[in-house]
């Protein structure tokens, strides 16, 4: 009986103690009594609740830490009339300032003892930011937006940054970018042919070139075998007039007589009877009938 008392006391003092609980890095919590929310903000800690028998007090936290930004959008690009696939990255954050803090515990109900930052986001952020993405980017073409992402997702976050302060919502987007732009598959299409070309006009000029050059080449090795073949000609012609300047009539007639020499011998080497004509024509230019005899007649004896 006494161990049983024992027990049922401890029991006792165990639930009076109240529940151990912790407050995380990068969250904010606020203790809910029977009344409502006490009014002191509590940092990262750990601690006992108020001991409690018939109601105990809870501890809720709110997430405060930045968190991931991820859309995906497809916006109607009327510039263009075709539709642009966007996705669209950044970081974004509860701000941890009491007059925040006090309203989002007062707006917001906790999920298993937490309000979490994704649904302050869909509450407060996630319709703006969509709105501002869609109106900033339907300024453009896609085609400057594909040149200028960097400078475009720079306007985006100012415009959503200004409608946030302006409307006072709970959330600061501390980075924001289009992290993927997607063209339709035609602009894609119409780019990559135009790449094509253009790399086939470049191949061609560069043939064209490699053809122009050859050209030349061989047209100047055409120029340097004629200057060669008029050296030959002009070297043969100086020396036709060399030759023709040193052939006088005297040399022709002794050319002559050389020759009918020749003739003559090789025809009495046969046995022919060989009759000379006193008055043959044929070499009374050339010397005297009885010259002629004379030196046939000593050639043949």
């Amino acid at each position: 009986m006494k161990k049983a008392i024992t027990v049922i006391l401890a029991s006792l003092i165990l639930a009076a103690c109240g529940e151990h609980v912790e407050i995380p890095p990068a969250h904010v919590g606020k203790v809910l009594t029977k009344n409502g929310y006490a009014p002191d903000t509590l940092t990262p800690s750990k601690f006992r609740l108020e001991p409690c028998w018939a109601y105990c007090d809870r501890l809720i936290i709110l997430e405060v830490s930045d968190k991931p930004l991820v859309e995906k959008l497809t916006v109607f690009m009327p510039k263009d009339k075709l539709n642009l696939a966007v996705d669209i990255r950044g970081t974004f954050s509860i701000p941890n300032d009491n007059t925040t803090i006090n309203s989002l515990f007062d707006r917001i109900p906790a999920e298993n003892e937490i309000i979490p930052a994704h649904k302050i986001y869909s509450t407060y952020g996630q319709q703006a930011v969509r709105g501002i993405v869609r109106s900033e980017i339907t300024k453009y073409t896609i085609q400057d937006v594909l040149e200028n992402r960097e400078s475009i997702s720079q306007n985006i976050h100012a415009a959503i940054s200004d409608k946030l302060i302006s409307t006072k919502t709970p959330l600061v987007i501390s980075r924001f970018e289009l992290a993927d732009v997607q063209p339709p598959k035609v602009i894609v299409q119409a780019q990559e042919a135009a790449k094509k070309r253009e790399i086939d006009i470049q191949q061609a000029e560069a043939d064209a070139q490699v053809k122009l050059t050859e050209a030349e080449l061989a047209l100047e090795v055409a120029k340097k075998d004629r200057l060669v073949e008029r050296e030959k000609a002009e070297a043969i012609a100086e020396q036709n007039r060399i030759a023709a300047k040193s052939i006088t009539p005297e040399v022709l007639a002794y050319k002559k007589l050389e020759t009918a020499l020749a003739i003559y011998t090789e025809l009495a080497k046969n046995g022919n009877t060989i009759i000379i004509p006193a008055d043959s024509s044929g070499f009374s230019d050339i010397t005297g009938d009885a010259t002629l005899a004379k030196l046939l007649g000593k050639e043949l004896k």
